[in-house]
């Protein structure tokens, strides 16, 4: 499954593009579900008595805003997101949705890139599949492509991942899946046997550019999460960890907790099923991790009262059946925000 890497200079065609100044929160953006019925874009419930408020709803200030690029179909076009992230168009990139190829025209691009653990956070994303295995990531990003207020196709494109160092660990294209009760962002597992499909590895070549420290990916078919990653097979033992709450009053229904494994900029989240209300603990359920890795873990919570909470703890190592003790402390959400953007 994985794709061949070579070393290749990057050379895009430069273009114009136009950055809008105008973008609508990220927190309203509805679900892109183009070639991945999967996700969920069922309304947020109110609340109400008895009625649990998923905790994207509860965490959604926390989401980054698109960057927000118009350019022109059918010619080749290049975007650079702030973060570096570079999106190559072709003449042939854009479709509509019964499958014609889009030639001309003005094409908005929403782009939000999770290149850091704390932005991956921020936006509710994790680095690990629906099937529970961890991912080596090399960053994530969302696209999604409009003409005149209607919803374009990807027929194909290129993508590039800036990286903080050169690497020659070879990378795979994931697609997102919000189809969970928390609707946090999960990775469907590659499907060789379709590939360029929803969830499965781009067809095409995987570039690695030592030089300009990228990860390029020739082929890409879908607009929508987009995950670089590998899966990451590790031989070490594995263990549970039990995650200790202080009182009852945070718990599954306005607590989330993450953790991060420095090691290989891994993200996961602790499934909130998982939650014990006779101890008041959570644990990760059938997600197992490397004993002997590195740890953060932050916590998030947010209260009926409107109050948000908050836990930072870092350079913990992994041990055996591990039980962490989470103590919250309130803050403002600017706090948060600057924290989660500084890891």
């Amino acid at each position: 499954m994985k794709q061949i890497i070579h070393l290749l200079s990057l050379s895009f065609v430069t273009a114009t593009f136009l950055l809008v100044a105008c973008t609508k929160p990220n927190n309203k953006r509805t679900p892109d579900t183009s070639n991945n019925p999967g996700i969920n874009t069922s309304p947020p419930p109110t609340s109400q008595a008895r009625v649990k408020i998923p905790a994207y709803t509860l965490f959604a200030e926390l989401r980054s805003t698109p960057q927000v690029y118009c350019i022109t179909a059918g010619i080749p076009q290049t975007v650079t997101g702030t973060k570096g992230t570079i999106l190559r168009f072709y003449p042939n990139s854009f479709k509509y949705a019964n499958g014609n190829i889009v030639t001309d025209g003005t094409v908005c691009i929403e782009l939000v890139e999770m290149l850091t653990p704390g932005a991956m956070i921020a936006n509710m994303a994790t680095t690990q599949t629906t099937d529970n295995q961890l991912l080596q990531s090399g960053g994530q990003v969302y696209i999604n492509a409009t003409k005149n207020g209607e919803k374009l196709y990807a027929n194909k494109y290129g993508i590039a991942y800036p990286q903080p160092a050169a690497s020659t660990a070879p990378m795979d294209l994931y697609y997102g899946n919000r189809n969970n009760e928390d609707s946090i962002v999960f990775w469907r597992p590659l499907d060789p046997a379709t590939a360029g499909g929803a969830g499965t590895t781009a067809a095409g070549t995987t570039t690695v550019d030592t030089i300009s420290n990228i990860y390029l990916f020739d082929y890409c078919t879908n607009f929508t999460y987009i995950n670089c990653d590998k899966f990451y097979n590790y031989p070490e033992p594995k263990t549970n960890i039990y995650f200790i709450m202080p009182d009852s009053t945070f718990n599954k229904d306005n607590t989330s907790i993450f953790f991060i494994l420095n090691e290989i900029n891994s993200v996961s989240s602790v499934n909130n099923v998982s939650y014990n209300k006779v101890n008041n603990s959570f644990n990760l359920r059938d997600l197992k991790v490397p004993v002997g890795f590195n740890m953060s873990v932050l916590t998030l919570c947010k209260k009926s009262n409107g109050k948000f909470y908050f836990s930072e703890q870092t350079g913990l190592t992994i041990t055996d059946a591990m039980s962490i003790n989470i103590p919250m402390t309130e803050h403002t959400m600017d706090y948060i925000k600057t924290r989660l953007s500084e890891l």
